[in-house]
């Protein structure tokens, strides 16, 4: 498992270097949190390249999210029309079963999507990945906060690589933020992590028990390499 994480001024630097772990030979799933910046991957493939290879998938997070993640598991099952995108009413949050995710007229809440894959399908996500792929990468992980956090870094694949790109310096998007109090972490809350030690911490938490182990690895493994923070196979 790698993880890159970067300054505002060297984040494309840290994209080549997703970029450059590319091959003909491995199957990947690349995963960026923007449009904008799937448009900038896939230039930057087809640079390398000179077409999209077959072997490589590229995706925003919310096709990610409802092609990857939805639709092969929960489409029949909840049969949604659509997303809507404005923030639900506080009092849905406490409404059980289908209507915490959608409304009566059965559009997702946006924010609850992963919310939703999470505690519904998970296992079968990471079933589904180490079928099909033999390497996982997102990019733009700064921008993971709320459920999208908590659907990322429980659906980690344990039987393939691992690549997390993030600049966080640069937060810019928060899709699913919601105060719940039942939740541990605080990234669910309004208070986004900004801090790569604490953020990084987090997201591989569930990979290992031994926190003794962890926190010495996590210590050892982050190096100032001039302008980035570079984290090697922190759990191989």
């Amino acid at each position: 498992m790698d993880i890159d994480t970067a300054q505002s001024n060297t984040n494309r630097s840290v994209t080549k270097n997703l970029i450059n772990s590319l091959d003909l030979d491995r199957r990947f799933l690349i995963v960026t949190y923007t449009d904008n910046n799937r448009s900038h991957i896939r230039r930057s493939i087809i640079n390398k390249f000179g077409y999209v290879p077959k072997n490589i998938t590229l995706l925003s997070y919310f096709q990610f999210l409802i092609r990857f993640c939805y639709r092969p598991f929960l489409k029949d099952i909840y049969r949604a029309k659509g997303i809507i995108w404005k923030m639900p009413e506080d009092w849905t949050r406490y409404k059980k079963g289908f209507y915490h995710y959608m409304t009566s007229h059965r559009y997702l809440y946006h924010n609850r999507i992963a919310k939703l894959c999470m505690q519904q399908c998970k296992d079968m996500i990471i079933a589904r990945m180490e079928k099909y792929y033999d390497c996982f990468m997102f990019d733009e992980v700064q921008d993971l906060g709320g459920h999208d956090f908590n659907l990322i870094q429980s659906i980690i694949p344990n039987h393939i690589d691992c690549l997390f790109v993030g600049d966080f310096y640069q937060h810019t998007f928060d899709t699913s933020k919601e105060i719940d109090k039942l939740y541990k972490y605080v990234h669910v809350d309004e208070i986004h992590i900004t801090d790569p030690k604490v953020f990084i911490k987090e997201l591989i938490k569930p990979l290992t028990t031994d926190i003794d182990t962890f926190k010495k690895a996590l210590n050892n493994m982050i190096k100032l390499n001039g302008q980035y923070i570079h984290m090697n196979a922190l759990l191989k």
